[in-house]
């Protein structure tokens, strides 16, 4: 994998040796995301800057180097990710220009030479892959920002063309090298940051910075000095589209089907000139990737885990009964709290915008022990937004079929009624209630449940409950932010009455959480480590195929991901895989009572707190008190804004 950056000097307000100058330091801070080389471009009238960091993965030579120009002189391109079918591609050159000469056997001249054959918008419907690219039209003066269907690798662009310069990158820390990059803090991004724990998808926490949007190019005309957008690929039209054309046959058929159609993608991911792997957690979707890896290989996969030492948070044995099942090569790692701690710091290093999913912590480290082995990994990610795996989905429904059967009047009297209650009251109703009706014994943290379900009350359809679920913070009810205006609309999508609730929010969370949250923890922890990962299950052909089956393939009498179970049933025992489902979490409720108390007051002392200027510290101070005291589960919120502010402290310019 690789880094991409670069900008437009519109007016060349800097000399060409101060652009180069510069522009090296921008690689520079690319090179853990391409550490094997670096190069530098720009054009004749030293407008346009093109910078790259290389990963190698296909053709390891030289001749893979970036920036690289066309054979016909027209193209140059700064490119991050790989085309998984870029064999058929060349032949597909070959075949409309058979005196074609190839300089290299990399996955960046195909493209190259397929943008200046096909064009863009041809090429873009054929190329199959996860990439970010910077492509310059040198005859025409048009410069290309591309990003790949489901947004897996990252591109940010400025979003103001009157500025003198026009910027562009894989990650916001290269940029801000730049004297001429503006770092004021976008207000909307943080209150879609505190809400939903990332930034939302078409921000990013800098206004004078957006990202392009998974499945859209930006065209950058240097001539008439204009950005338009188009969008190439939209999940959610695609979605539809596949519902019209459903899959015919049965439930074995359909099995079948995706083992086939997933034995197709692995193989192309396969691909590689560098050792390969795959991660293992012991759950239903990476145990089916590495399945088929495994079926596929010659040799042991080798396969990649990682444990925690507490008990109750250990699933490290599930993934080792998996791979000796299949016979892969299993390398396991176990996380202690002290490796947590010293990784800790790194997380905002790593991620170049606030990023609060704690799972990261794991990802980070589990990138870090694979790298030492392979600098390829296969993974299971979206499983569970193609094939109904969360089980917020059932428990949304659950909720809202109970609400909608309430007067709306009664609900906010049992709103306002539960709004002045705290935890302490709550768990001593359940303790009485729990004496007389055993069958109710109270979970842990119930009460932190039904104090949450305060803001689901007053709801008015299935969407505003699932929005109010997923959230972290409830913006703008809650008075967390300091004098910023309100102004955070949630971008779940319009309800289509072809699909259902569910359906429509499995899309909603491929459209967002995937994209901006399940994506950008695994780009970012394992790209800080220079290895690259590739996800089957993100491919049009599958996802098409996921949506062309019936919901009831998905979520079979009221079970998660049964497709998926029943294809993994052949390649290993259901017993192996047949439990509760649970995340990639880690105990951060006690780590924060704990171990990581001190870390964490230090950066929501009143001090540190007052110094951003952002937060409120009465609200920030009261949830950690309640969690420290154990009256409330605070670790999502306080997460939140630990994040940040580990962020902001870390980046040495001041933002305002």
């Amino acid at each position: 994998m690789c880094g991409v950056t670069g900008f437009i000097d519109w007016n060349n307000s800097d000399s060409r040796d101060i652009s180069a100058s510069v522009l090296t330091k921008m690689n520079n801070a690319l090179m853990h995301r391409g550490p094997d080389s670096s190069g530098i471009w720009f054009d004749a009238s030293q407008k346009v800057f093109l910078g790259h960091t290389r990963l190698s993965i296909l053709d390891l030579s030289e001749h893979g180097h970036q920036p690289m120009t066309s054979n016909s002189g027209r193209f140059c391109i700064s490119f991050n990710g790989e085309i998984y079918n870029h064999q058929n591609i060349r032949k597909k050159i070959e075949k409309n220009n058979p005196s074609h000469q190839w300089k290299s056997e990399s996955d960046t001249e195909t493209i190259l030479e397929s943008f200046n054959l096909f064009g863009v918008d041809q090429t873009l419907e054929i190329i199959e892959g996860m990439f970010s690219i910077a492509l310059f039209d040198i005859e025409n003066q048009i410069l290309y920002l591309i990003r790949d269907k489901f947004g897996e690798k990252p591109l940010y662009v400025s979003n103001d063309i009157n500025q003198s310069h026009f910027f562009f990158s894989s990650d916001l820390d290269s940029l801000r090298i730049h004297h001429r990059f503006k770092i004021d803090l976008d207000h909307i991004s943080l209150q879609g940051y505190l809400k939903n724990g990332f930034v939302p998808k078409e921000r990013s926490i800098y206004s004078s910075i957006r990202k392009v949007e998974a499945g859209t190019y930006s065209k950058v005309d240097l001539i008439r000095r204009t950005v338009t957008n188009s969008k190439y690929w939209n999940s959610f039209d695609e979605a539809l589209k596949s519902r019209q054309e459903p899959f015919e046959g049965s439930y074995e058929d359909a099995s079948c089907a995706l083992i086939g159609l997933l034995k197709k993608k692995i193989s192309n991911q396969m691909i590689s000139d560098v050792p390969i792997g795959s991660f293992l957690s012991g759950g239903i979707d990476s145990s089916l990737i590495t399945s088929i890896m495994q079926e596929m290989s010659s040799r042991p996969v080798k396969t990649f885990t990682i444990g925690f030492e507490e008990e109750g948070w250990d699933e490290a044995l599930y993934a080792k009964r998996i791979a000796n099942t299949l016979g892969t090569d299993h390398h396991e790692s176990y996380l202690t709290f002290d490796q947590a701690i010293k990784n800790i710091p790194n997380l905002s290093l790593a991620y170049s915008e606030p990023f609060a999913d704690s799972s990261q912590i794991p990802t980070l480290l589990l990138a870090r022990e694979a790298k030492k082995v392979v600098t390829v990994a296969l993974t299971g990610d979206a499983g569970d937004e193609l094939f109904c795996g969360y089980d917020r989905y059932k428990m949304c429904s659950k909720i809202w079929h109970l609400l909608s059967s309430l007067p709306i009047g009664f609900r906010i009297k049992v709103r306002n009624f539960l709004h002045k209650k705290n935890a302490k009251d709550i768990r001593l109703f359940l303790n009485i209630l729990d004496r007389y009706a055993p069958f109710y014994s109270s979970p842990k943290y119930l009460a932190d449940k039904i104090l949450k379900s305060i803001f689901l009350l007053d709801k008015h359809s299935f969407e505003e409950v699932y929005d109010s679920l997923i959230s972290i913070w409830h913006v703008p009810q809650e008075p967390l932010l300091n004098n910023f205006p309100s102004i955070f609309n949630s971008p779940f999508l319009s309800k289509n009455g072809s699909i259902s609730n569910i359906e429509n929010s499995m899309l909603n969370d491929t459209e967002n959480y995937l994209s901006e949250d399940i994506l950008v923890k695994v780009d970012r922890a394992s790209m800080w480590n220079s290895l690259e990962t590739r996800i089957p299950f993100l491919d049009h052909e599958t996802f098409k195929f996921a949506w062309s089956l019936p919901q009831k393939m998905k979520l079979k009498r009221g079970e998660s991901k049964s497709i998926l179970k029943k294809s993994l049933e052949s390649f290993v025992p259901r017993e192996l895989f047949h439990r509760p489902k649970k995340g990639f979490s880690i105990p951060l409720d006690s780590w924060l009572r704990g171990p990581l108390r001190d870390w964490s007051e230090d950066l929501i002392s009143k001090e540190s707190i007052e110094s951003s200027e952002i937060f409120s510290y009465e609200v920030v101070n009261k949830i950690w008190m309640d969690h420290l005291e154990g009256n409330r589960n605070w670790q999502a919120r306080l997460w939140t804004v630990l994040m940040f502010q580990s962020w902001y402290k870390q980046r040495n310019r001041k933002l305002k």
